[in-house]
């Protein structure tokens, strides 16, 4: 009890170090993109401290007529306003800046700073009109002053300032340049953490798949081997043959899955020793049993065999020979794999005693086609197909071909085209 107790709150303790850990995963990777809001907005308030600090001094240095209470006042309630709401508030200075520039009794000199304070704010927060707007009131300023200029020194505060003012831009630029990295490295990594899971997934769809042609085919024999016997020897003879078929499928099945497991709970490890050999013993695993799958004559003459030891009558075709360069494609695999099923159908649902059946397997250039027919026990009842042919529908569909079933006279008929290969994937697949 107190060593279940104890598994039980590891695991949980397990379980609550891996969330935490998560978390400061998704906070670390996340904040860099979520500061880049909050630091305008409090320049901004900066700046109006700044202003409201500074106002004596303005005074003292252009004069009390020059910088009024209500000036500063209305650039203090404009800056509080920018960091609350960055495109009006922005704009709002910028534009005060603009037109204490153009009054002669005014002067915006004290006001730079929190210019260059809004055209940030507009610029990492709101979009391209808004920030050249800002940006172009903040020139149209600078030009005003530029022109009450003493001398031939206008031009160049009009260069300087419009610089100055072009910094906050290129600084917005660059955190927003990183901004969309960082969210399309997520992106990135989440479509292949999308990738990866559906790649699983298929993995497992294909061993349920392959558990279900090893076996349904087997047992289904073996139980009516069984049941019409004449001969005892021969009976259990093939039944211990079936039997020990698809016992090997299912452990090459099993060390598969297990191996899958493995790696999943200790990482990629590709440069272990122990990895190297997991990974060997798994393809050469898959390669034995889609070897199995892609001689397809061997399928069909064993499944032939089977029918005729049971009582059924008919016969299989083939017409034409499989490429040796297409032996282990897909649809070659899936080829054998569907007549594999198709046979199994016709012992599981198959008219007994002395039930009709025949297939046909055309070779072509760039598909095989499959044609069965099968008289149906149970006096013709209907029957639709189960889990076996709606998973191959299902693969041959992905491959770009097509399974057509119905039931018509008491009989089974089926019809699959099946191309060598899937057609290109629209889009190229992400790799690490």
């Amino acid at each position: 009890m107190d060593a279940d107790q104890n598994g039980v709150s590891n695991a949980g303790l397990r379980r609550m170090r891996r969330r935490w850990s998560e978390w400061l995963r998704d906070v670390k990777r996340q904040s860099p993109a979520c500061l880049t809001r909050p630091i305008p907005a409090l320049l901004c308030v900066a700046a109006a401290v700044f202003v409201v600090a500074e106002w004596p001094a303005g005074m003292a240095v252009y004069g009390a007529d020059a910088v009024p209470w209500w000036l500063c006042t209305a650039m203090t309630v404009a800056l509080l306003g920018s960091a609350a709401s960055p495109r009006i508030g922005s704009l709002a200075v910028c534009l005060l800046f603009a037109l204490t520039a153009a009054a002669p009794w005014l002067n915006a000199g004290m006001f730079h700073l929190s210019v260059m304070a809004a055209v940030f704010n507009a610029a990492v927060t709101s979009g391209r009109r808004w920030r050249w707007g800002c940006y172009a009131l903040a020139v149209a300023g600078s030009s005003f002053e530029a022109m009450r200029a003493a001398g031939g020194g206008g031009v160049a505060m009009l260069t300087n300032q419009s610089v100055m003012y072009a910094i906050p831009l290129f600084v917005a630029y660059a955190l927003r340049t990183k901004e969309r990295a960082l969210r399309a490295e997520r992106e990135v990594s989440a479509l292949r953490a999308r990738q990866a899971e559906t790649e699983r997934l298929r993995q497992q769809f294909e061993l349920s798949r392959r558990i279900h042609d090893s076996l349904s085919g087997a047992l289904s024999y073996i139980a009516l081997r069984a049941e019409c016997a004449d001969d005892a020897d021969a009976a259990l003879a093939d039944i211990r043959g079936q039997a020990m078929h698809g016992l090997d499928d299912v452990h090459r099945i099993i060390r598969m899955m297990r191996d899958d497991g493995r790696d999943a709970g200790h990482g990629s490890g590709a440069g272990s020793a122990d990895s190297a050999d997991v990974h060997g013993r798994r393809n050469d695993d898959a390669a034995s049993l889609d070897r199995d799958a892609a001689s397809l004559r061997s399928v069909v003459d064993r499944g032939s065999g089977m029918l005729d030891s049971l009582g059924f009558r008919g016969a299989a075709r083939i017409d034409g020979m499989v490429p040796d360069g297409l032996l282990r494609s897909a649809g070659a695999i899936e080829a054998a794999s569907l007549a594999e099923e198709l046979l199994s159908n016709i012992v599981r649902h198959g008219k007994r005693p002395g039930g009709e059946w025949y297939m046909e397997i055309r070779v072509g250039r760039d598909a095989v086609h499959v044609t069965q027919t099968n008289e149906i026990g149970d006096g013709g009842r209907s029957w639709s197909g189960g889990t076996g042919l709606r998973a191959h529908a299902a693969i041959i569909a992905r491959l770009g071909g097509s399974l057509r079933h119905s039931v018509m006279d008491g009989s089974w008929f089926v019809s699959a085209d099946i191309p060598w290969r899937a057609a290109s994937p629209p889009a190229a697949v992400l790799q690490p």
